[in-house]
């Protein structure tokens, strides 16, 4: 589990999604306080010399943008799911330190791509987009974005 510095409240977001779809699982929370390039780079070599060959599940989990209208939300975390798809790492890194875009935990989802990349996983798909807003009577004045989704070979 990957998961961006203080105050950090993924793991006990995910953790019950886990245990529920997973039978017998170890987990090695990993918190990202650094996300310059060059942390997210040194830890996706690290993940890929550990995990390679192994079978294990990297979770980068992150909320997208924060507090904008729904319209605006929308065209703000398009780029976002572009970036994951094509494995534009670097590109999702730069653009949320430039705030472009927006992502808390944009350093873990990069080195989960870039660890993903150099392990042979070469393919990805969003898999679902969403804001706050989508919600039966969800208000639409100001949402968070969430996308799930999976790379594989």
């Amino acid at each position: 589990m990957l998961a961006q510095g203080r105050g950090e409240h993924s793991l006990e977001v995910q953790l019950p999604f886990l245990q529920r779809v997973l039978d017998n699982f170890q987990l090695v929370p990993i918190v990202v306080a650094d996300q310059s390039w060059n942390n997210v780079k040194v830890l996706g070599e690290a993940l890929a010399r550990v995990l390679k060959g192994k079978n294990a599940l990297i979770v980068a989990s992150s909320d997208l943008s924060h507090y904008h209208s729904y319209s605006t939300a929308y065209r703000m975390d398009e780029p976002i799911q572009e970036y994951f798809e094509k494995f534009k790492y670097e590109d999702l890194i730069y653009a949320c330190e430039d705030q472009v875009i927006e992502a808390c935990g944009y350093g873990p989802i990069a080195a989960m791509l870039y660890a993903c990349s150099l392990m042979g996983y070469n393919k990805s798909k969003v898999l679902k987009y969403a804001t706050s807003g989508d919600i039966p009577g969800g208000d639409k004045s100001q949402v968070v974005g969430y996308m799930s989704g999976v790379v594989y070979r």
